[in-house]
């Protein structure tokens, strides 16, 4: 896969080539970690669909672990809605530029946000939410704890 770029300004995204890029034409949602936000960039054949989902959500519970069924690292975006199902995405190491370190595991201050192209084919942030942090084997799919640290929630 290409590699992708992207351009900060904190926790907004500026630019990006990930729209043009081999992940996106193949489908795949990457992650990207600044100032304390996990940016989602959707591709266009999914945005859609993919954002109803999140939508549901009231904040997103991100579990970073070892997959119980593929042994391997991944992140689990799991989004919070009450339900006995809420909406989940996982996502390999490949789709993400960089790991917190598990010293931020049980954080609640972090943030969530999704990325589509605007008209112009410009990064545009369509969501936004509180999210929490955690380090546990996946699949998770399990809420936040009660009494967590840091728990605002």
């Amino acid at each position: 896969m290409s590699i992708i770029t992207i351009e900060n300004d904190d926790q907004k995204i500026v630019s990006t080539n990930y729209w043009m890029s081999e992940y996106s034409r193949a489908g795949k949602i990457y992650c990207s970690i600044n100032a304390r936000a996990f940016r989602l960039l959707i591709p266009p054949r999914l945005e859609s669909a993919i954002l109803k989902e999140m939508r549901t959500g009231r904040y997103c519970i991100i579990t970073r672990g070892e997959h119980r069924q593929f042994r391997r690292e991944m992140t689990e975006f799991l989004f919070e809605d009450g339900s006995e199902t809420p909406f989940s995405i996982h996502l390999s190491i490949e789709q993400t530029d960089r790991l917190l370190p598990a010293s931020d595991a049980m954080r609640s201050d972090l943030t969530l946000t999704a990325w589509v192209p605007d008209y112009a084919g410009k990064p545009s942030c369509a969501l936004a939410m509180p999210a929490k942090l955690r380090i546990a084997p996946l699949p998770c799919l399990k809420p936040w704890p009660e009494g967590g640290a840091n728990d605002g929630h």
